[in-house]
């Protein structure tokens, strides 16, 4: 229940709260509930739910979400990485982080970074298409939808048999 609140309550923020261009760093605060700890600790779903809150604030204060309904076109999640350095404890409050780090010709890769007191808590890395009727959804084509030229960093698919864990931990 305290998911759909949450989620409910983010999704009626994100249209008063201020725009943010692409390249720009969403910021979220939270705390842990009783409901999503195992034992004294947020547990892995838990991580994965804020997550996707913070996936969704970045779609709409962005203007993702606008030009995908506009387009017909679906986000949809290719992979996803969690590397946990620390765990948070019951009614701890603690940040999120959502950045969109580089993107190549079919996928945007989102990182986002749990923080507590300035520390790093966790990191992932998140790996997402667009589907429109007619299949893939080009980046170019969305970076045009979005009238913006953006100077994304375009790189290579990240390896991630070597070294992930390591690169997730660098904030």
């Amino acid at each position: 229940m305290v998911r759909w609140c949450r989620l409910l309550l983010m999704f009626f923020s994100a249209f008063f709260r201020k725009k943010i261009l692409l390249t720009d760093t969403s910021h979220l605060s939270f705390r842990v509930w009783p409901q999503e700890a195992d034992k004294k600790y947020m547990n892995n779903a838990s991580f994965w739910t804020i997550t996707e809150m913070g996936q969704m604030d970045f779609l709409f204060r962005t203007g993702f979400f606008k030009i995908c309904r506009r387009h017909h076109w679906s986000p949809l999640v290719g992979s996803q990485k969690m590397v946990y350095k620390k765990p948070l404890r019951r009614f701890e409050r603690f940040q999120l982080k959502s950045k969109l780090k580089f993107c190549d010709d079919k996928w945007f890769y989102l990182e986002q970074t749990f923080l507590k007191n300035g520390q790093l808590i966790a990191n992932s890395l998140i790996k997402v298409i667009f589907k429109g009727k007619d299949g893939n959804v080009p980046v170019s084509q969305i970076l045009t939808s979005l009238s913006i030229e953006v100077n994304l960093p375009r790189e290579a698919l990240i390896d991630y048999s070597e070294n992930i864990d390591e690169k997730l931990m660098v904030p």
